[in-house]
């Protein structure tokens, strides 16, 4: 039976009408599966131990210690952010602990690399502490030309 007000489609339009909700229920469908991916690949909440904060807390009191890191222990201790956000990522909105992490991102980057490459984990701290030696011998700042060779294991 036809609504009245309805008369005025032709069975083209039905159709049409019809392949639109099959069309819009498929990509609810796929809207859906892509959620569930997503949720699934969403990684684990990274959890700061107190280890981990009374480490960073011992860095940052050293007075060699980086002017960055330095900074940001003048924001914990004024109370601004504290050591569990800037160690669980909630606090890297924050320019200043931006500049104290971000110079090791390089180098964190290479050593994920090497891993992924097939390196042991005795290869790449070998091969850290030659770059280390190298950085040292030359007074560069750097750190993220960590070489494997076979002379270095």
């Amino acid at each position: 039976m036809s609504i009245p007000d309805q008369d005025w489609r032709t069975p083209e339009v039905r159709r049409a009408e019809a392949e639109l909700d099959a069309s819009m229920d498929a990509m609810e469908e796929v809207l859906r599966s892509a959620q569930e991916l997503q949720d699934s690949l969403r990684p684990a909440e990274i959890a700061a131990t107190e280890e981990d904060i009374r480490a960073i807390e011992r860095e940052a009191a050293k007075p060699d210690a980086p002017a960055e890191l330095r900074a940001l222990r003048a924001k914990v201790e004024a109370g601004d952010l504290s050591w569990r956000d800037v160690l669980e990522g909630r606090a890297y909105d924050d320019p200043e602990v931006r500049a104290a992490l971000e110079p090791n991102l390089g180098r964190m980057g290479t050593t994920y690399q090497l891993f992924q490459d097939g390196h042991t984990l005795d290869e790449v701290l070998e091969a850290h502490r030659q770059s280390q030696r190298r950085n040292n011998d030359d007074d560069d700042d750097g750190g993220e030309n960590i070489v494997l060779r076979h002379d270095s294991w």
